[in-house]
């Protein structure tokens, strides 16, 4: 699948995924205060880059395999006002993305509830799904 995570319009910031593992975590600083409680909202966009192929029914899912932080502490929105009302946990489903390149965007927010244990959690993932069809 050509579709990827990043920061920034145009492809620039690159998130770091299962398939290259090259580029950034989604949040820049990834140390949150477990002790007071925290959250944090970042913007991503969802690019394809390949000229050959479209992408249809996108649905972003969250998988969890962490056990302290869960997909409950995650919201996502396709604006960051939308966060505000995303259930917590919930896939999100976004529009279709044309033969590249090309990206639409959405947001991400995590949560962090006051009492977590400070730690370096990486048992969440965001998934894409989708239709893709060659053009």
């Amino acid at each position: 699948m050509a579709l990827h995570y990043f920061k920034a319009a145009g492809g620039v910031g690159p998130i770091a995924d299962d398939a290259g593992q090259s580029g950034a975590a989604i949040f820049d600083d990834v140390t949150f205060d477990g002790t007071a409680g925290q959250s944090r909202d970042q913007g991503l966009f969802v690019r394809n880059g390949d000229s050959t192929k479209q992408y249809q029914n996108l649905l972003i899912t969250i998988e969890d395999s962490d056990p302290v932080i869960d997909a409950a502490m995650i919201r996502m929105a396709t604006t960051q006002a939308g966060l505000d009302s995303a259930t917590p946990g919930s896939s999100l489903p976004l529009p279709n993305i044309a033969a590249g390149p090309s990206e639409t965007q959405m947001f991400v927010r995590v949560t962090i509830p006051p009492g977590t244990a400070v730690g370096n959690y990486v048992g969440i993932k965001l998934v894409i799904n989708s239709i893709e069809l060659a053009v």
